[in-house]
């Protein structure tokens, strides 16, 4: 039997290991798995006067181009033990119907799961497969067919990677094109991006904490999928005496230990002033729970539990000053130094369209074209982010003034201070707007 290797495929772009494990949760009593009348459901936001408690009672679902998303379904997670536990999520995943706006692979597929032998650190799943045939049809299909079965598998704390296999524990070779699953993998490993999240912190000073003076005022405000799919956003508003509007935050940010319920987490420290305590959970992929914990010190923590680590980027805008802190966007507008959030794939571009987003630059120029489907180049530009040469990243905008016929892709790039080549290039196809 031939088929492509799982390393070939651009879900499997490379290999990490998660930070920490899920908090553990109550185990509910077993019950039956859903029936087929049953829908997922997409959480909704309690409030943060609720006692917040980040539930696992989901399974992830398939979106276009992008990681999958996580929605809750009746008794998904029932059992006594992990093993149980994730064979209720997979029983539930292949007979459920999906939320509006995904899609479910595993609800059309030949291939049933057979057993669940949870190890340490990688956890084997077997699934029947009858005459070697998944019934998972084309590279899409597949695609979102492994990245709902690893991201469902790994839903269980303490769980981070798995190995698929079929038939009795043959190598599992999955769809039409046969895409073949020959290690273990985690969720940042199928998520689809090209570049690997950070597991560096990033600071904006160097030596001792030395808070502003006077006090700033703080204020946060958070969004999923609202600046570009696939992203969430925490942004930190500062603000201090008198009519400065261009200096720089004192804060620390990088991947901690998960203990607040998600798989992977990130935090945020802000050493120039104290926001009130909160604690809410969200539900929304990537975003699961914000916690701001105030410090005695009177600086600010932010802990953003995550769904998994995707590429993660803190910038400082001005005007008034904040801080950004993004993580994920659109895999395909999304690479080491570069990170378009509008416009999103396919949108239809009309004159005064905006083109923006984050990029790490030298002395913060970037550049942008508008090319047609062929590559060639018909307008562009350059501009100047926020901020630049700095592991802080710029925030950049720009509105086009006209959209020349023909236009197919959005453009993003920087060049080489050294010789000026292009690099970290993002191209985001587009449409004319009729």
């Amino acid at each position: 039997m031939t088929g492509s290797r799982w390393w070939l495929v651009p879900l499997a772009a490379f290999a990490i290991a998660l930070a920490g494990c899920g908090t553990p949760y109550a185990s509910p009593t077993p019950s039956p798995a859903p029936s087929a009348t049953e829908s997922a459901t997409p959480s909704a936001t309690p409030s943060a006067t609720i006692a917040p408690t980040v539930t696992h009672d989901v399974v992830y679902f398939g979106r276009d181009r992008l990681p999958p998303v996580a929605a809750r379904v009746p008794r998904a997670g029932s059992g006594t033990t992990a093993a149980e536990r994730i064979r209720s999520r997979l029983d539930a995943l292949f007979i459920v119907a999906a939320p509006p706006g995904l899609f479910n692979t595993a609800s059309t597929a030949k291939a049933r799961p057979a057993s669940v032998v949870v190890g340490s650190p990688v956890t084997v799943v077997d699934f029947n497969v009858p005459n070697d045939d998944w019934g998972i049809a084309g590279s899409a299909g597949t695609r979102a067919f492994i990245q709902q079965l690893v991201y469902t598998i790994t839903e269980e704390p303490g769980v981070d990677r798995v190995l698929i296999t079929q038939n009795g524990g043959q190598l599992a070779i999955i769809g039409g094109e046969g895409v073949m699953i020959d290690h273990p993998s985690g969720r940042i490993d199928v998520a689809g991006y090209g570049v690997a999240p950070s597991l560096d912190a990033v600071r904006s000073f160097e030596g001792e904490v030395v808070p502003v003076t006077p006090r700033a005022t703080v204020r946060s405000r958070y969004s999923v999928d609202e600046v570009a799919p696939a992203l969430a956003r925490l942004v930190v508003e500062l603000a201090r005496p008198g009519d400065d509007q261009r200096w720089l935050p004192t804060f620390e940010v990088g991947p901690v230990s998960a203990t607040l319920g998600g798989k992977s987490e990130l935090r945020l420290t802000v050493f120039d002033g104290t926001e009130a305590a909160s604690d809410v959970v969200i539900d929304r992929t990537p975003l699961r729970r914000l916690k701001t914990e105030p410090t005695e010190a009177r600086s600010t923590v932010y802990r953003l539990a995550l769904d998994d680590l995707r590429p993660w980027r803190v910038g400082v805008a001005f005007d008034p000053v904040r801080i950004v802190l993004d993580v994920g966007g659109d895999p395909d507008a999304v690479n080491a130094n570069v990170a378009v959030y509008r416009p999103w794939f396919a949108e239809p571009l009309a004159a005064g369209a905006v083109v923006n987003g984050m990029v790490r630059a030298f002395e913060a120029t970037y550049e942008y074209r508008l090319t047609d489907v062929f590559g060639g180049a018909l307008t562009g530009g350059y501009g100047t982010a926020s901020i630049g040469t700095s592991p802080i990243w710029g925030l950049f905008e720009v509105r086009l003034s006209s959209i020349p016929q023909g236009t197919s892709n959005v453009e993003v790039f920087l060049r080489s201070p050294r010789d000026g080549e292009i690099s970290d290039l993002a191209s985001i196809a587009v449409v004319i707007a009729p």
